[in-house]
């Protein structure tokens, strides 16, 4: 005589907790702690690391993951020709450049007074260079940054007009902290 028990057992239980840690760290879009995690349980399991400290360690790493990722989407969105700092400028190239007013600049005090900043020169003096380094450190400091030249703008406007959406157009460029209108004159 054969007897069938009818059991309804769910996937969920199933799966290990294991299993299922990862996939609510899926769930939870927490990648990184769930790329990290096999290996930072092995480092865990041959050290004396408390719970809390391991715990600590691996939401640190998902932190600085969703930092960088973050980072990575600003700096996409600035649409910087490239990425320039101040100390990649060759003041010896551009004496007239002075390197202490670059650095003043740096400090980003003029947001604090809405001062607007032009750079005016020939082609080739590393204008783009220095307004780019002002556009990264803006966003270094949390700030949002837009890089256009002139001549996108103008034609972002017009396209902007025609369809009648202008106000929405000149809200969005004010609502950058910092817009860096490149190839004016």
């Amino acid at each position: 005589m054969i007897i069938y028990m009818h059991m309804t057992i769910y996937k969920e239980e199933m799966m290990s907790h294991y299993h299922q840690l990862l996939n609510q760290l899926n769930e939870l879009n927490l990648s990184c702690m769930k790329e990290n995690l096999p290996a930072h349980l092995d480092e865990v399991a041959k050290s004396d690391k408390s719970l809390v400290d391991s715990l600590f360690e691996l939401t640190q790493q998902e932190i600085s993951y969703r930092k960088k990722e973050s980072q990575k989407k600003v700096l996409k969105r600035a649409m910087f020709p490239y990425h320039k700092r101040l100390h990649d400028f060759n003041f010896d190239f551009q004496p007239r450049i002075k390197k202490k007013e670059m650095q003043d600049l740096l400090t980003l005090r003029f947001l604090d007074t809405y001062d607007n900043i032009l750079f005016i020169g020939n082609s080739g003096v590393g204008k783009t260079h220095l307004a780019v380094s002002i556009g990264l450190e803006c966003i270094d400091r949390g700030l949002s940054c837009l890089f256009i030249t002139s001549t996108e703008l103008v034609n972002r406007l017009i396209r902007a007009h025609k369809r009648g959406t202008s106000e929405t157009m000149l809200k969005k460029y004010s609502g950058y902290s910092v817009l860096i209108i490149d190839e004016v004159g």
